[in-house]
């Protein structure tokens, strides 16, 4: 935008500049030479009156005394025929001349004047007076004022061009401001705001987006209050299930259904925890991903060796921190597992790989079912199976969260499903 500004600048400023300029240069010029024709006419004059009066054998002095004193060429033609001061041949000019006309004529490089000195008697014979101008002093005086005309030019484009960019200073400066503020924002910042300031339109756009964001972290909360809520709802039936455990004959059974009543109620206690955690709190959220995926591999090799699956996990030696939570990427590995388990028969093969991409992570979870559909998609509650059509959705959200994207495609190890989480560096 500076730059579209100071285009606009430049053009605008040239064509009014040039409007002005282009006559005044060319006014400058003919000032110039009228002045140097008035000096020439005020130096030549005082010889031409003295001409008629003075007796012929005082011409040689005073035409001597004027040549010393001025700085052009003076040349007399007398009416007898005989010039004096520069030698320069009687022509067309001196003819014209001694009618009695005074003008100026451009003789190779100077401007020359030609006065007639007319006494009292217009009978008499006329003497004609040639003042050549000194060489080059109209092109020098013509371009000492064309020069000092550029410069002044120049300095006004100079000052003209600081004004527009103090004056697009003041609006281009809340212009970044805002969008900080928004970059902040959709980063997950709900308390970034920005000081309105600027033209008053900007000012508008800012109250605008601070209302914006106020009503956003509004809404957010009222949400995750609505969330946990429901949450806590759910420890009366969970309680319940607890005491059915309870009242089993069977030690076993009791024992398994009690872990997964425990496991069930952890999993509301992170809701309620997840709900009511600030929305920007997790930003900047890291974790080692080679432990998070371990831990759940070892979690689902139990059911995995139920049903005759063979898994293999592949991991990367040491820790690998990758840009998310590491609750958030459980239950992402655990949404795409879950899928593995949901949507292939027993017995078909099940795989975890976890390779380096540059400075960021892929996480690749493979099958040997039958493959995605065709007409599969990742969004959320959307499922061609019967599912919650939650699974993919969670591990896409998280994969985007962290700076990344998810992939689909076929396992060319297993011929099934492959998803691919690419995960971002920690920020």
């Amino acid at each position: 935008m500076t730059r579209r500004l100071l285009l606009t600048f430049v053009a605008s400023t040239t064509l009014v500049m040039l409007g002005f300029l282009v006559p005044l240069w060319i006014t400058v010029g003919n000032l110039v030479e009228a002045q140097a024709q008035r000096e020439a006419v005020i130096t030549v004059q005082p010889l031409v009156n003295q001409l008629p009066l003075v007796a012929p054998d005082q011409v040689d002095r005073i035409v001597t005394r004027a040549q010393g004193a001025s700085p052009g060429l003076i040349t007399v033609y007398l009416p007898d025929g005989r010039v004096l001061g520069e030698p320069v041949p009687a022509g067309d000019s001196v003819a014209l001349a001694r009618r009695g006309l005074t003008f100026f004529r451009t003789e190779g490089d100077s401007q020359v004047l030609y006065a007639a000195a007319t006494g009292t008697d217009p009978s008499a014979p006329v003497a004609v007076v040639r003042y050549a101008l000194p060489e080059g002093q109209t092109e020098q005086g013509v371009l000492t004022a064309r020069l000092v005309l550029a410069g002044l030019g120049l300095l006004l484009f100079v000052v003209a061009a600081f004004v527009t960019w103090q004056l697009a200073r003041s609006f281009l400066v809340p212009i970044r401001a805002l969008a900080e503020t928004a970059d902040r924002l959709s980063a997950g910042d709900l308390s970034a705001r920005v000081e309105p300031d600027g033209p008053p339109e900007i000012r508008d756009v800012g109250t605008a987006l601070n209302r914006l964001a106020d009503r956003i972290d509004e809404l957010l909360r009222d949400e995750r209050e609505d969330v946990a809520d429901l949450a806590h709802r759910l420890r009366t039936p969970v309680t319940a299930l607890a005491l059915d455990a309870d009242s089993l004959a069977d030690a076993d059974e009791r024992a398994r259904v009690a872990a997964d009543v425990e496991r069930l109620n952890r999993m509301v206690d992170e809701v309620i925890h997840e709900a009511r955690r600030p929305v920007r709190e997790g930003v900047r959220a890291s974790c080692d991903a080679v432990a998070v995926v371990r831990g759940r591999a070892e979690f689902w090799r139990v059911l995995a060796e139920d049903q005759a699956r063979a898994l293999t996990v592949s991991l990367p030696p040491g820790p690998r921190m990758v840009r998310c939570d590491d609750v958030d990427l459980s239950e992402a590995l655990d949404a795409l597992i879950n899928n593995v388990f949901h949507h292939t028969e027993e017995g078909a093969a099940l795989a975890v790989t976890m390779t380096a991409e540059g400075v960021g992570t892929l996480l690749v979870v493979e099958d040997g079912g039958a493959g995605l559909p065709e007409t599969a998609v990742v969004a959320r509650g959307a499922s061609t199976a019967g599912s919650t059509g939650l699974g993919l959705d969670i591990a896409r959200r998280t994969a985007e969260r962290s700076g990344g994207y998810l992939e689909t495609d076929v396992s060319a190890r297993l011929g099934g499903a492959a998803v691919t989480m690419h995960l971002g560096p920690p920020g």
